[in-house]
């Protein structure tokens, strides 16, 4: 008789508690039931190889997911991260699975989109020389003088595709209704050969110092240019000419100097081991003296040394 009574209070026990958890889960879903929220978060890339980088895939992913609404409630962009392993993947396209991490007690319902494209590329780094572009016009009767720039080189880092698109660095300075020299920090900018900005790459520095030298216009003087060449040209090959672009500059300054000047030559080009016709960019040469008071307009030309076999 008590063992059967025994037996039976097991039973109620047993029935207690799952009457009480059912009771439990009602409860629950009454007082927080569950929730489906989206949110649009970064895509991450997991184990990239360090001499890799990835240069085209989604900026983001849409992620629904579901549970319970005090979680919901609370839940922020951080908390879920969907992301794709690019583990021992080499550079190229490659088409992904996203996976999802999410909190405990929350379901993955949808992500959208659930295959992705990765391009990924080589990374890569050059260094290269800044130029300087002015912009704007200066005050009445100024004109830039001497001009620097600190560093003259930065190192271009980035996806390898990039990097060999930049033809030049750039680093522009607005003299609008400058009147005084001054010192200014500029970022630089890449460009490629056809003048198309490139973004996504990195300098180190990132910015340099630009000094400029502003002068009084008191005269002017035009003046031809005159190339001053040196080295010999290989066997079998002969200079058939050489000009400059342009052919005639501007002096600006002192008029007691630029009465004493006549002509103006460039810097010393090294004709050596040229085997075919070339262009090359060369800055205009003053004396010491004359460098105090004259400026140059422009301060570069570009010469043009055009060779040929040599008569037999």
């Amino acid at each position: 008789m008590m063992e059967k009574i025994g037996r039976n209070n097991i039973f109620i026990k047993i029935l207690a508690f799952i009457l009480a958890t059912i009771l439990w889960l009602y409860v629950m879903n009454e007082q927080n039931p569950p929730l489906e929220t989206s949110l649009t978060v970064p895509l991450e890339t997991r184990n990239l190889a360090a001499n890799l980088l990835v240069v085209d895939s989604p900026d983001a992913i849409k992620v629904k997911v579901r549970g319970p609404r005090s979680l919901i409630a609370g839940l922020l962009p951080r908390d879920i991260k969907p992301y794709v392993d690019v583990k021992d993947l080499a550079e190229g396209k490659h088409s992904l699975n996203v996976a999802v991490h999410l909190p405990l007690s929350l379901e993955l319902v949808e992500v959208n989109p659930e295959k992705v494209t990765l391009n990924l590329d080589l990374s890569a780094q050059k260094q290269m020389a800044v130029s300087l572009r002015l912009t704007g016009t200066t005050g009445p009767d100024i004109v830039v003088g001497k001009t620097g720039i600190d560093p003259t080189q930065v190192v271009v880092s980035g996806a390898k595709t990039f990097v060999d698109a930049v033809d030049r660095v750039v680093a522009t300075v607005d003299m609008t209704g400058k009147t005084k020299e001054f010192t200014a920090e500029v970022p630089v900018v890449f460009y490629a050969r056809d003048g198309r900005q490139i973004e996504r790459l990195t300098a180190k520095p990132d910015r340099v110092k630009v000094s400029t030298v502003l002068k009084q216009v008191t005269d002017k003087k035009v003046v031809e240019v005159k190339t001053m060449i040196y080295g010999e040209l290989p066997a079998g090959v002969t200079l058939t000419r050489i000009s400059g672009e342009p052919n005639q500059v501007e002096l600006q300054g002192n008029p007691d100097v630029l009465a004493k000047i006549e002509s103006i030559y460039t810097e010393p080009i090294n004709i050596g081991g040229i085997t075919q016709s070339i262009k090359k960019e060369v800055r205009l040469q003053l004396t010491r003296e004359q460098d105090k008071e004259v400026i140059v307009v422009p301060e570069k030309i570009t010469v043009s040394i055009e060779v040929g076999p040599s008569a037999r």
